[in-house]
């Protein structure tokens, strides 16, 4: 059946409909310039990989755009390099897409890839989930200094906390063009 939009953390990889995933593809490649497309590490799949992004994961945004993608309630959600991206296994330096065409299925299935240092809030009581964007290591280390109070969530921290929305229908061939950078 139609599930609309599915946030799955026990994905690996984000899955879309064959319309809105050549429209997030087509974003990224206009952007990547500067970089060499080769083959991914597996040449029983069709991998979008490409080298010459650095071996520095936080070196991406400067090859790669944030990518939004805008859900059918207006609501949108930010996808920086980290996000859609995999490391290479073979190839230092290099990076596949991590997003994947679901073909005609029309739901969105979005993996632990897509919350990559993002705590997710989920609201059932509202039917809502809340995206708030962190870095999950430094967090992992202000929770468990020993004998230290919680942490209180800064100014700066606040203002990552992105509307909570309800869940909508995924992106079909009519959103197309809302999949944008």
């Amino acid at each position: 059946g139609k599930h609309g939009t599915v946030l799955d953390s026990g994905t690996t990889y984000a899955y879309l409909p064959e319309v809105a995933f050549i429209a997030f593809k087509r974003a990224i490649m206009k952007e990547h310039n500067s970089l060499k497309q080769i083959s991914g590490p597996d040449p029983n799949y069709k991998d979008i990989c490409f080298s010459g992004a650095g071996i520095n994961v936080s070196q991406l945004s400067k090859s790669f755009p944030v990518v939004d993608m805008v859900f059918e309630s207006g609501h949108k959600l930010s996808l920086s390099p980290e996000n859609y991206l995999f490391r290479h296994s073979k190839v230092r330096g290099a990076y596949c897409l991590g997003v994947f065409s679901n073909g005609r299925d029309p739901t969105t299935l979005l993996g632990g890839i897509f919350v990559r240092n993002t705590l997710v809030m989920y609201d059932r009581e509202n039917s809502k989930i809340g995206f708030w964007k962190t870095n999950c290591s430094e967090l992992w280390e202000r929770l468990h200094v020993s004998d230290a109070p919680p942490p209180v969530p800064s100014n700066s921290d606040v203002t990552n906390l992105t509307k909570a929305f309800a869940p909508s229908i995924a992106p079909s061939a009519s959103q197309q063009d809302n999949i944008h950078q």
